[in-house]
């Protein structure tokens, strides 16, 4: 998996909408993520700060990012993911759904059912559709 493949992997693990919100929940551009997500080699990445950045963001070092054929599993950002400095609620409730999507899920200490977890997503669907139809 190259490098662009595996951004646009992250992208659609964390249910981002676009590189704009990507970029953002990172604090580096969404214009650079696009255009980084469309590169084959580390070679044509035009800014290793921002890769360090994005790295940082998603939990894992940048040998680790270079290196690893494919990604694991959502584990390896699970520690990031609900810690992301956003004043964008829409990020943050996506955040939220692909913490659910997580085997493991607890609230209160307790392990989530599947279907709690169901009812939870969509409850999370609902309330993101009604804010956007009221912006």
């Amino acid at each position: 998996m190259n490098v662009g493949e595996k951004i646009r992997l992250y992208k659609e693990r964390l249910a981002f909408k676009d590189y704009q919100e990507f970029g953002r929940a990172v604090g580096i551009s969404g214009n650079w993520i696009n255009e980084t997500s469309k590169k084959s080699e580390i070679k044509q990445v035009n800014d290793l700060g921002y890769l360090v950045k994005l790295c940082g963001f998603l939990g894992i070092t940048i040998d680790e990012f270079l290196k690893d054929d494919k990604i694991e599993t959502d584990e390896s950002i699970e520690s990031n993911i609900i810690d992301v400095n956003s004043e964008d609620i829409g990020i943050l409730i996506n955040n939220m759904v692909v913490l659910l999507g997580r085997e493991d899920v607890k609230i209160d200490g307790m392990l989530m059912s599947d279907k709690s977890k169901e009812i939870c997503i969509d409850s999370l669907n609902v309330v993101k559709t009604l804010v956007k139809q009221h912006l």
